[in-house]
């Protein structure tokens, strides 16, 4: 049997060879700083003007993150890790806003009079203020403390579509995985933006005068972290921006 042949001006393959794969960078990529991903061949950019992401980031001088700190002990461990991450947020250019719960107590959630509080309505505004929060707790039962649970709850209305990074302190070494209930809930409930890096500190990562010290790959993977939420935080915040302004 003959096959028939390709109308003329039409090629029977396409440009880049059968099967062969072509690099399609996004704009969404490009403010991520991810690389290049490979789609097959034929398949098209979808360059509608409404569905596109914005190309420009926001400056790093225009970026909030509210770092918190849960444990509700003073002079904690947690908090020494919560000042850790506020400095280095700093120096990548965000303005910070450090909560302690220690110092800032707040009611227990019941679901109804906890809302009147005038504590609670301050705290939910600084909360909605965040490009980037920074959940920081002492792990207790393999999870984080009560206190960050009741934080969220009492500031409920204020995390939807946020950018969140945990710092995680705990008494031994084999409750890595703590962060892992409160990411979960925050991801389905509020659909927030979870940065897949956190830091884990055992007892081994403090000194005898309570100081953070971080071994090189602990250290290398704290940085790794600091600039995945920089990143994420300041391409959701052009995206935001850029929608309010679109109307």
């Amino acid at each position: 049997m003959q096959r028939a042949e390709a109308p003329e001006g039409r090629s029977e393959r396409p440009a880049t060879g059968h099967g062969q794969p072509r690099t399609v960078v996004t704009d969404l990529d490009h403010e991520l700083g991810c690389p290049a991903r490979r789609q097959p061949s034929g398949r098209r950019r979808d360059t509608h003007p409404h569905r596109r992401r914005p190309t420009t980031p926001m400056p790093s001088a225009d970026l909030h993150a509210v770092v918190i700190s849960t444990a509700l002990k003073p002079g904690s461990k947690t908090r020494t890790a919560a000042d850790l991450l506020a400095t280095r947020l700093a120096q990548e250019g965000l303005s910070i806003d450090l909560i302690d719960l220690a110092t800032e107590p707040l009611p227990a959630c019941d679901g109804f009079s906890c809302y009147q509080d005038e504590r609670v309505h301050v705290m939910t505004r600084r909360v909605r203020a965040a490009d980037l929060i920074a959940v920081c707790f002492p792990v207790y039962n393999y999870q984080p403390n009560a206190a960050a649970k009741n934080f969220v709850e009492l500031t409920n209305d204020a995390w939807k579509d946020k950018v969140v990074t945990f710092v995680a302190n705990a008494g031994g070494d084999r409750s890595f995985l703590a962060p892992l209930p409160l990411a979960n809930a925050l991801m389905v409930d509020h659909r927030c933006v979870i940065v897949p890096q956190f830091l884990y500190l055992p007892p081994a990562a403090f000194d005898a005068a309570g100081r953070v010290v971080l071994d090189p790959l602990t250290a290398e993977l704290f940085e790794q972290q600091v600039a995945a939420a920089h990143r994420l935080a300041r391409a959701w915040a052009s995206r935001g921006r850029t929608a309010e302004e679109r109307g």
